[in-house]
């Protein structure tokens, strides 16, 4: 196998329970691990045989930005599918991350983790 990933990707969106986060809307930040089967690992060093994560991400952001949700588990959810649905994937992982909930104390960031098993 082996691995495509990316970090801290920054979406803004509409996402949360608030009337605030729903109208003025918030930066998100995405990572993913996409595990992939070996034999769709390009050979020649060719584009056109390989999992092109430009357009992983793209397909992100706009799965990120097509509707507003509520939760957060919803957009990693839908993320996390899209993912799995790649060809040659074995597993994937997804954290949707809200630097800027509204919480009472100071945090980094809160947010989801969705994680498949490798098949076998």
């Amino acid at each position: 196998m082996y691995k495509i990933s990316a970090r801290d990707i920054e979406i803004f969106a509409y996402h949360g329970v608030l009337a605030e986060e729903k109208e003025k809307g918030q930066v998100f930040l995405v990572d993913f691990d996409l595990e992939m089967d070996q034999s769709s690992l390009p050979g020649a060093d060719d584009l056109e045989r390989a999992v092109d994560y430009s357009l992983v991400v793209d397909a992100i952001v706009r799965i990120v930005t097509a509707e507003r949700r509520d939760l957060l588990e919803t957009v990693a959810g839908e993320i996390f599918d899209y993912l799995e649905s790649i060809d040659g994937a074995r597993s994937a992982s997804v954290t949707v991350k809200k630097p800027h909930a509204p919480l009472p104390v100071k945090a980094g960031w809160v947010g989801v983790t969705m994680t498949s098993r490798p098949v076998d």
